[in-house]
């Protein structure tokens, strides 16, 4: 009798199994893992290297031959950490519910079970001895997705239909640390030669600090028929691109002898809309399909600067968190790129397409246009993505809204806020003679200042919107940052528990458990009828 362990209790793949997908479409068996980065689902699909299509690309092939998890090298802009299925991919599920049930005490650190409960226990009474992953078994098997500090996930949707025939259009990233290597020291041959070369990833990794000065992460989404080849064209062609452009601007800039930093920011800024207009421009000559198109959603962390980039209905999240309170605030968040937005329907209208909007305010406006038989065509849920060439002359354009935020002014921000509201920082000027009534001076404390700049962490989130339809950026926000500081947990120390002897949830379970819970309210609205792909990347900026 073929059956689904689930271990640990009511973990996060009880609640996807028993709550969001019937288990008449779920594939069982030892051979159920889904392709890395969105294979369809079902028997007989392996899980492919997460790093396989990356560096094959980016490495002129020098990876193609090797399917271990474990390839001695990356692209030259660093390895690319890329989600695994938190469902149907079993190892990956296995591993994330150890993880999930070791911070809720149901599961030690060796994988045994602690606490059963009889009404979610699935087991026959056959193998009631099974082994499952350890703590570090788990962060093993799930090290090509990320580690404490920056990790991706994603699942699978549901759109009718046999689970084989499923397809993951949802794509996503975390690099950290990213890298961007001098143009100069390729000599002659310059960028082109750069993007070719590939570097060791053990050096890579034992050189890289607990937060890198350089990071990069997105999502892409991918919709219409073949809508996943424009996403994963987009993920193996971004990072390579920003690389070798931030690569050239450091060149230009070192060539004119320095620049300010408002024209650095300025320029990448362009750089980052550049990427976007150029992989869109190169996605329609090299795949050359008839639709399909994605979001685009990219962070890109730069020394003190933070660099937002998006283009569609994906979002991304800067956060920050205070190590004293535990709170959680959401300081920037791109916006979702839809058609009834004042400028971007005046752009569509004005380029010959038409905007639908909905009578029911939860469904999307939608771009479309007439044909010459005066049949509707279209329907795009968003007024910018990549690819959707048959929208460009409709006003549907890849080009990015790109935001630049200085983390020194988020940090500055929060501890004039943090001030403001203790006990005796400020003094009202009420209390001396001659001062005007209602005016109030605060007593500066550069080292007060300092401490209260020491207790703030700065989060970075990119997700996409089978997500976020259910879960509010603040939310998304809280959970991770609350995996990664909550609980006595630092940055760049392992996930082993408060000094109390409390565990803290992993990033990797708490991704999960966002992903978990999109699911329910996807399977709770529709029924079961229909899912939508999701992915989420997140790290730490500070």
């Amino acid at each position: 009798m073929t059956r689904i362990t689930i271990f640990g209790g009511a973990t996060i793949a009880a609640c996807l199994l028993h709550v969001h997908v019937p288990l008449a479409l779920l594939p069982l068996g030892a051979n159920s893992d889904v392709q890395q980065q969105g294979g369809k689902s079902g028997a007989g699909a392996s899980a492919a290297d997460p790093l396989r299509d990356l560096e094959h690309i980016a490495c002129g092939g020098a990876a193609a031959a090797s399917t271990s998890t474990s390839t001695n090298t990356c692209p030259f802009y660093g390895c690319p950490h890329l989600p695994r299925d938190v469902l149907y991919d079993e190892r990956a599920k296995a591993s994330v519910n150890l993880l999930s049930a070791v911070a809720s005490g149901k599961a030690n650190r060796d994988g045994a079970l602690l606490v059963v409960d009889p009404a979610e226990d699935s087991s026959d009474g056959d193998d009631n001895n099974e082994k499952f992953p350890s703590f570090d078994e788990a962060l093993g098997e799930l090290s090509s997705s990320g580690t404490d500090t920056s990790a991706t996930l994603t699942l699978i949707g549901y759109k009718g239909g046999p689970p084989e025939e499923q397809v993951n259009q949802d794509r996503a990233f975390v690099v950290s640390p990213f890298r961007v290597p001098s143009v100069t020291d390729d000599g002659d041959e310059g960028t082109a030669s750069m993007m070719d070369k590939c570097i060791d990833r053990k050096l890579l990794q034992q050189s890289a600090p607990a937060v890198p000065r350089l990071q990069l992460l997105g999502v892409f989404d991918g919709h219409d028929k073949l809508g996943e080849q424009v996403s994963q064209y987009a993920t193996e062609e971004v990072p390579k691109l920003v690389a070798a452009k931030l690569a050239a601007l450091a060149d230009a800039e070192l060539s004119d002898g320095g620049w300010t930093n408002d024209r650095r920011i300025e320029a990448t800024q362009k750089l980052m809309s550049d990427v976007f207009i150029e992989v869109d421009a190169n996605g329609k000559r090299d795949l050359a399909i008839p639709s399909g198109g994605c979001t685009a959603s990219v962070i890109l962390h730069m020394d003190d600067m933070i660099y937002a980039a998006n283009a569609g209905d994906s979002r991304s999240i800067v956060a920050v968190y205070n190590t004293q309170t535990g709170k959680t605030k959401v300081v920037y968040a791109t916006r979702e790129d839809k058609p009834d937005l004042k400028d971007e329907r005046a752009r569509v209208e004005q380029s010959g397409g038409r905007v639908y909007i909905p009578k029911d305010p939860r469904d999307s406006s939608r771009v479309f246009y007439l044909d010459s038989n005066k049949q509707a065509r279209g329907g795009l849920a968003m007024s910018r993505s990549l690819g959707d060439w048959d929208l460009e002359s409709k006003g549907v354009i890849p080009d990015p809204i790109v935001d630049a935020i200085s983390i020194s002014d988020i940090i500055a921000a929060e501890v004039t806020s943090g001030s403001a509201g203790k006990e005796n920082s400020c003094q009202s000027d009420n209390d001396e003679a001659g001062s005007n009534a209602g005016e109030e001076t605060c007593v500066a404390d550069t080292a007060s200042a300092k401490n209260e700049a020491d207790v703030i962490r700065i989060i970075a989130v990119s997700a996409t919107d089978g997500v976020l339809d259910y879960i509010s950026p603040h939310d998304i926000a809280q959970e991770i940052a609350n995996s990664m500081f909550g609980s006595g947990i630092s940055v760049g120390t392992s996930s082993t528990g408060s000094e109390e002897g409390g565990n803290a949830k992993h990033l990797f379970a708490a991704i999960a458990e966002l992903i978990a819970t999109s699911a329910k309210g996807w399977h709770k609205e529709m029924r079961g009828s229909y899912r939508d792909d999701m992915a989420i990347s997140a790290t730490v900026v500070k």
